[in-house]
């Protein structure tokens, strides 16, 4: 039963629960916390990482002399 569920039906199963209050949130469930797993997901994870995340280096400097300003 358990290769049936991670094997064949894994989609079905991969896919987050549809609550009231996070759907009001998160613009209908289009953020990328509570959209279901279908290609818009892919692509917006795939955004994510090439655009955005791919530059938190980047503003290292920038981060660690603003937390340097806190003490």
């Amino acid at each position: 039963m358990a290769e049936a569920v991670l094997k064949t039906h894994d989609l079905d199963f991969c896919g987050r629960p549809r609550l009231r209050d996070a759907m009001r949130l998160s613009y209908n469930a289009l953020d990328l916390a509570f959209s279901p797993y279908t290609d818009y997901l892919k692509e917006m994870r795939k955004l994510c990482a090439v655009h955005l995340f791919s530059r938190v280096q980047k503003y290292r400097p920038i981060r660690e002399d603003e937390i340097g300003r806190l003490y």
